[in-house]
């Protein structure tokens, strides 16, 4: 539903998680959608946490023809941080404020199913 009321998400979209069992291995692959379609080129790419411990690109991934940067990495390449014009400011705010309730319906109803589950239990413990 969300991705119909919000087509500019910017959330992942999941279509499979399978878990392939090979030479006695389990190998867990999750298979989800870019963000940004083929044709946008990137002028830099990160991989970024939200947190600054060890979240520095190895100096082997920084040599690779286009290196997959962290959060320190970051900072440090965009020290005044990133400007953008007003109409794209406020649409990116507007996607990510959508995105953000979506995360906190989300939330609330796994929170309201587990309460229930253990409520459910619990009347079952006392018959």
């Amino acid at each position: 539903m969300n991705l119909n009321q919000n087509p500019r998400t910017l959330l992942p979209k999941f279509y499979g998680l399978y878990c392939i069992q090979t030479g006695g291995f389990n190998i867990r692959l999750v298979v989800m959608n870019n963000v940004l379609p083929r044709s946008v080129k990137m002028h830099y790419k990160y991989d970024l946490k939200g947190s600054t411990y060890k979240r520095r690109a190895s100096r082997k991934e920084r040599e690779k023809a286009r290196p997959t940067y962290k959060d320190l990495d970051f900072q440090d390449m965009h020290e005044e941080g990133l400007y953008f014009d007003t109409e794209t400011y406020n649409n990116l705010m507007k996607t990510l404020q959508r995105d953000c309730r979506v995360g906190s319906e989300q939330s609330s109803l796994s929170e309201r199913s587990r309460t229930e589950e253990t409520s459910h239990h619990a009347r079952e413990q006392l018959m």
